[in-house]
């Protein structure tokens, strides 16, 4: 809808005032604030996230839409959910995937839980069965992870963790079909996008259980 455009535009904006109008509006036309706060306010944040990604913005613009982002929930003091606890894992060497995600993560709310590199399949899902996590995000960038992200999304179910855990797979070699395949929830090539996602789905699920 426009006012959601609105809203993100103003955010990346850094133009409160806008924000705050445009927050209002939408939902005095009927969408409910916590509606408006995810697509207006998240999508702000991922859509400077993925310019971040691609290089179009430097990091501390990135952390400015941030900033705003949060500044706009004060003022309308719009609660922040508990989204519980992120797993993140690099399945190589490739780290930055890891951080990234883990920066978007931590953005959007969630606590997050950087696995060190080296640790096995069966230690990340032993992880993800602490009783608070609601997310495992896996990347890497060798042809070799597809198969690890199998072997990850099979243990999770085998766990019996799929109806709590959100499930993200990504990486370079990591193809929508693959991460399909491992039974991953959400996918995007974009680490903003697929956190975005991610939170969508943690917050259908809380409200689903509600």
């Amino acid at each position: 809808p426009m006012s959601v455009e609105e809203i993100r535009k103003a955010v990346i904006g850094m133009d409160m005032k806008g924000a705050l109008d445009a927050v209002k509006r939408t939902v005095s036309e009927g969408m409910s604030l916590e509606e408006a706060d995810l697509e207006g306010i998240d999508g702000a944040i991922a859509e400077a996230g993925r310019k971040y990604e691609s290089g179009k913005l430097m990091f501390p613009q990135f952390m400015n839409t941030v900033r705003a982002a949060y500044a706009v929930r004060e003022e309308l003091d719009i609660p922040r959910p508990d989204l519980g606890k992120a797993v993140v894992a690099a399945l190589d060497v490739h780290t930055e995937g890891r951080n990234t995600m883990a920066l978007f993560l931590g953005v959007a709310g969630f606590e997050t839980n950087i696995v060190e590199m080296g640790m096995m399949e069966d230690d990340i899902v032993g992880f993800c069965k602490e009783p608070d996590v609601t997310v495992c995000c896996v990347s890497g960038e060798f042809a070799s992870v597809s198969s690890k992200i199998k072997k990850i999304g099979d243990m999770l179910t085998e766990a019996g963790l799929r109806d709590r855990v959100v499930y993200n797979a990504g990486g370079m070699t990591v193809s929508e079909e693959a991460a399909e395949r491992a039974g991953a929830d959400v996918f995007s090539r974009s680490g903003a996008e697929s956190v975005f996602l991610i939170k969508k789905k943690v917050l259908e699920r809380k409200r689903g259980k509600a």
